[in-house]
């Protein structure tokens, strides 16, 4: 369920979209991770067009990557399921919200910071055209968070952000009782919008990224990479203080809604959740335990 609105989802992380938040989606952990590596490299490739050379570094890369991440990552997101199924059979409660969301973060950087040297080694090589080519594909993806926002009266931006919550919240639990559904509805009546906040951001990071590209050959490789990490990352503290107060708002408001949903929760929806949590842990371990089976490196 996502706990953020409209327009605040980092297109930005291009080579960082990892297992942990593809997996809690919805789709069998088994049959999509040994294919991990080859759906990264499609989505990178729809944003840029590679020659032979990068195509064949990318590859590389990222079989390193998924190697890499099936030994070390998958045993913590395992562990980390793991305790979540413990801690949602008691009240939750914000600080606990908070820390989650921490370590689902960390985990991610975790990840970033194993590839930042390859990042990097693409970014370098790219040239103006396919600059440019990344530049057009981030801002048309970004738009198809914005755009249904956008052209909407703030009434049906309500409407539209009850219904995508409730559909995430029922791939979790079910179908949601009256009560269930009207807290959705509060919750998305007192939310701040964003969507011309992140539009605004998307054009400042935009500029950010070229100046850090234009200058790329002349800065040393640490601090070329320190910068690069930081865009990517996007961290909201880079944006505007209007932005950043509305995005804080928004989370604790959040937050208070899903601590109301565990509250009111049957046993039906509490036996779900453990269901699909279990079959998460159990599937994290297992893939963990196929390095040779996956034939996942070379």
């Amino acid at each position: 369920m996502n706990s953020r609105d409209q327009g605040t989802s980092p297109s930005y992380r291009l080579w960082a979209v990892l297992l942990l938040c593809v997996a809690l989606g919805g789709c069998s952990l088994k049959m999509t991770y040994p294919f991990m590596d080859w759906w990264l490299s499609w989505t990178i490739r729809d944003y840029i067009s590679l020659d032979k050379t990068q195509r064949q570094q990318l590859e590389t890369q990222l079989d390193q990557f998924h190697h890499w991440h099936q030994q070390t990552q998958l045993p913590e997101y395992a562990d980390f399921v793991g305790q979540l199924s413990l801690d949602v059979q008691q009240p939750i409660t914000a600080q606990q919200l908070t820390a989650t969301t921490t370590e689902i973060h960390q985990h991610w950087l975790n990840s970033l910071d194993y590839l930042i040297v390859d990042i990097d080694r693409l970014f370098i090589s790219l040239s103006d055209d396919q600059w440019q080519e990344f530049l057009v594909s981030l801002a048309d993806t970004q738009a198809q968070y914005t755009d249904p926002f956008l052209s909407k009266e703030p009434h049906a931006r309500q409407k539209l952000r009850q219904k995508r919550f409730s559909k995430g919240a029922k791939r979790w639990v079910g179908s949601l009782t009256e009560t269930q559904q009207e807290l959705i509805k509060e919750w998305s009546l007192k939310l701040e919008s964003i969507a011309e906040l992140s539009l605004q951001r998307q054009s400042d990071w935009s500029k950010e990224a070229t100046q850090l590209f234009l200058k790329r050959h002349q800065l040393e490789a640490e601090e070329r990479r320190t910068e690069l990490r930081q865009l990517i990352i996007n961290d909201s503290r880079d944006w505007s203080t209007d932005a950043q107060q509305k995005i804080a708002h928004n989370q604790e408001l959040s937050y208070q809604l899903l601590i109301d949903l565990h509250r009111t929760l049957t046993p039906k929806q509490h036996k779900k959740i453990q269901h699909k949590l279990k079959n998460y842990h159990a599937d994290f371990y297992y893939l963990a335990n196929q390095v040779e089976q996956l034939a996942l490196y070379p």
